[in-house]
This record gives structure tokens, sequence and C-alpha cells, in this order.
């Protein structure tokens, strides 16, 4: 597989940092990998970055797990556990042993509590009391039944900032244990050593000396373009230096931003503003005009009726969710050809009209949450994940994936869907993953495309099992590419399902229902 490991992905996306919400979708990926392979009692026993290779280089592409050097079969007679006598466990090995974890500063100080309650289950050092995989995978956080925030998480400057003291820190180790092949430590890779690192050095370096930073905010050495302004009960944007490339002020009280605040830091490349009271009426209309490096833009979680105007065309992430937006004029995003990413869940628009005009980049569209009846029309052509569950929708229009071939995930759970509202074979294309149709209305199982990875039918009303909306025809060469399939809180069970679907949905490693 060409697309790399995940530990490369990670160091290489530097400071463009992974999100709290992509992490969610990274680890939902691997817990499905795992519970799989414990579903036919295999146990992999080394899941680690480095073994979590991706298929391709594209934005789209899977996660796949990988060398299964130290797994084994699950039996009786089995034993799980190998003896590790090398100084790379020890410093794990005693700290798993007393359980003695913590969520330090400033990294994790914006993380979900969520999120720190999952690794918190994860890490119970009595197997009797740690989450198992079914636990895991229906954790709210990484179902994401509770919204997962878009938390910029600085992983790949973490894992860089202390790379200075990897030698004293290597010499360290060979000294005191004196069993290190020396041809393994001069080649071992510092990243691996980060939990040790971080213990040796406890952010003594985090606020520099002598840099131009306002009073309010933090500016550290190690991060030296970014500054940092959150969860300070601000009521206005203090000064932001010309050097500052990142400035984070979510979490605050800011109800305004006047004209010309950021003139002086035209090389912004990062805005993030969630989480505050930002009304629109308080906004100047040229705020964000002179930001023409500007990529990410976070507007979430404000008191927002309106998208911001004269927005860069530079922006290629722009969130304006759980705002109160309900009328977005056709030109709001006019000349945005580079905007690849955009939020607007939780608002109350009830018609997308022409905004959409024009955003030949835009991959991934977030409307769930919003009074829409329709599906959007004209779609942009390289959109590839459609969100709009929680709306009124009540059908789907004829032909919708064929004139949108590059959409891989479309999510219409919580709608008001029923079978005269899905035209034949609405959904049978290649080119769909995913397809999320959950709290509907729905009495059969649509036909989908034997291409399809993960179908979700939970909470409708379907009266029987149709192995033929799976596969035409039933033998050793024809099945269903499946491998996640939900029909709990319907109106069939277990014993409605035919023998033959062992042959169609051989991939499937559990069917709910």
């Amino acid at each position: 597989m060409d697309g790399g490991e995940l530990f490369s992905h990670i160091q290489d996306r530097g400071n463009h940092a992974f999100t709290e919400r992509e992490a969610s979708n990274i680890m939902k990926s691997i817990g499905e990998a795992i519970h799989f392979l414990h579903f036919i009692n295999i146990a992999h026993r080394d899941i680690k970055p480095e073994n979590l290779l991706y298929t391709s280089k594209r934005p789209d592409a899977f996660l796949k797990l990988t060398d299964f050097g130290f797994a084994k079969e699950i039996t009786t007679l089995n034993s799980l556990a190998t003896p590790c006598f090398t100084p790379y466990y020890v410093g794990m090995k005693r700290r798993i042993r007393t359980g003695k974890y913590d969520f330090p500063k400033p990294e994790w100080s914006d993380v979900s509590d969520e999120a720190k309650q999952l690794i918190c289950h994860l890490l119970k050092t009595e197997p009797t009391q740690r989450m198992n995989i079914t636990e895991f995978i229906n954790h709210p956080w990484i179902n994401q039944s509770v919204e997962v925030p878009l938390t910029p998480l600085h992983t790949s400057r973490v894992l860089h900032e202390e790379q200075d003291v990897w030698e004293k820190v290597k010499r360290s180790l060979e000294g005191t244990l004196g069993i290190v092949d020396q041809s393994i430590s001069q080649n071992y890779s510092q990243f691996k050593w980060l939990s040790y690192l971080r213990g040796r050095r406890r952010h003594a370096a985090w606020q520099a000396v002598d840099v131009d930073c306002p009073l309010e905010c933090d500016c550290p050495s190690t991060f030296p373009t970014a500054m940092f302004c959150q969860n300070r009960n601000l009521q206005h944007v203090p000064y932001v230096p010309s050097h500052i490339k990142y400035v984070y002020l979510h979490r605050n009280k800011i109800t305004g931003i006047k004209d010309g605040v950021f003139d002086n830091a035209t090389s912004l490349i990062w805005v993030v503003l969630f989480q505050n009271q930002l009304d629109s009426d308080k906004i100047g209309k040229n705020v964000f005009s002179k930001l023409k490096h500007l990529d990410r833009l976070l507007l979430d979680h404000n008191e927002l009726t309106r998208v911001p105007p004269n927005l860069p065309n530079s922006i290629t992430d722009l969130r304006l969710g759980h705002n109160k937006i309900s009328k977005i004029p056709s030109n709001s995003f006019e000349g945005m050809a580079n905007l690849a990413t955009l939020e607007l869940q939780a608002n109350v628009i009830e018609d997308v009209g022409g905004m959409l005009k024009g955003l030949k980049a835009l991959t991934l569209l977030d409307m769930k949450k919003n009074k829409l009846s329709k599906i959007p029309d004209h779609l942009p052509e390289r959109l590839q994940q459609l969100y709009l569950d929680f709306n009124q929708i009540q059908s789907v229009p004829a032909g919708f994936l064929t004139m949108n071939p590059k959409l891989q995930f479309v999510r219409l759970a919580h709608n008001k869907l029923t079978d005269k509202g899905l035209p034949s074979n609405v959904f049978n294309v290649s080119t769909l993953v995913e397809l999320d149709l959950s709290f509907n209305k729905l009495e059969k199982i649509p036909v989908v495309s034997r291409n399809l990875e993960n179908l979700y039918l939970q909470a409708n009303e379907i009266k029987e099992f149709s192995l033929s909306s799976f596969c035409k025809t039933i033998d050793m060469t024809n099945f269903s590419s499946l491998r996640m399939l939900r029909l709990d809180a319907n109106e069939i069970s277990a014993k409605d399902i035919p023998a033959e679907a062992a042959y169609c949905l051989r991939r499937v490693g559990f069917i709910e229902v």
C-alpha cells in the first residue's frame, strides 16, 4: 500500500494539525478492524501507528491494519501473553501497571471530555474493568452520537518540539540499561520516545522570552508563529503581531470584530474563533478580506445570522456550524474556488439556493441539523462527503448519485424518508462507500451496489430481510463488499436472515438486528 503509515501522516501534517473529529474517524476505522478480527477469534497484539497503512495518498484513502507477526488465534489453550524483555517496553510497562496517566497542558487543554473519558477507559489497569472492543466502537466519541469538536490537535508539533534532547535521552538509556543494541538505537526514531521525553521536560520552554505577544495570550517558543488566547474570557480580539500565522481565540466571550483588527497580520493561515458570542451585526465587512493566505477559518458555535462578507479566496476549510444562519445569498462564497470543506451544520437553513455555485474544490459539505426539505441541487462535481442528517427530507431525486459520481459518503439519517421517496436503484452505484439511512420510515431495504462497505438502516420500519438488495445472484464468486450492516430497531430479527446471507454478506463482521 503506497499511502504510507499513519505515523508518517501525523509527522507530515506539520502545522496543519489533525482535528479531534479527524482523530475520531481514524479511531473508528481502527476499531472496526479490531472488531472484525475479534469476531474471527484473532488478537492482533501490536496495534500502533506504524502498523496502520493508508491504501493510497488520496484524501479519501482507507486505513488498513497490517503486520500480523504478533497476532494469535484466541483459544482457551492459546495464551496471549508474550514476555518482552527489552528496554523499549520497560517504561511503558511501569506506567501501565501503575495506571498513572494525565492530560498535560497545554496540548490537552481543549480536547473534549468525551475523548479523555474514552482514553481513561482504555487504560484501566485491571483487564476486567477495561473497555472491550464492542464498547469502544459504540462509545459516543467514536460513533459520533455526540458532536465531536473540530479542535486542532498539534500532534506533529509536539512530536518535533523536543528532538534536541533525543541524543541525551538515548545516551542515558544506554548507560543505565546497558543492553540496547547499538545498531537499533542509532536508527530508532526519536518520536518513539515521545512519552518519555514529555516526562523529562514538562514544558519548561512553553513561554518564550522577548517575543512580541499581547499580555492576554501565550506565544510559545516551541511554536513561534502561534498565538494562544483561548479560554481567557476575552471580549475583544487582542493585537495580533505581524509574525503570527496561527491565532487561537476560541472559547471566549468575543461578540464582534472591527475592520482592521487583522491588518497587521496579513500572513495569518488559521483563525480559530469557535465558541464565542459573535454577532453578525458586529463584524466588519472587510475583517478577513486582506488575509490572502488564510487557509482555515473556524467560526462555529457562535451567534452568527449571516455568512461574513468578503471572505478571502484562499480559504480551504470554513466552519460555520452551530450558529443561527437562516439564509445564504448565492454570492456568499463567490470566487472561493479553493474551498474544500464547508460546515454549516446546526443552523436554520431551509434552502441552499445557488450558494454552492463555483465551489469547484468542495469535497465535504456538512448541513446536518438544519431545516432542509430536499437534497440541494447542483452539488459541486468533486463532492465526496455529504452530511444531511437531522433535516426534513422526504425523498431522493432520481439519478442523484449518477449526477454526482464522486460522492462516497452520504448521510441521510433522522429525516422523513419513505420507500415511496426512493426511486428504484437510486443508491445502486459503484462509487458509494458509506450510506446512512437510519432513523427514517423505510419498510424495505433499498437496493445497493456490491461495492458499498457500510450501510446503516437501524430504527426504520423494515419488515423483511431481502437478500436481493445486496446480491442479484448468490454464489461463491458474487458477493457484497459490505463490512458494516445495521438493522437493529426494525421489525425483523435474526431468524429472518436467510442462510444464503453467509455467501452474499461474507465480509460483514456482524449483522446487528
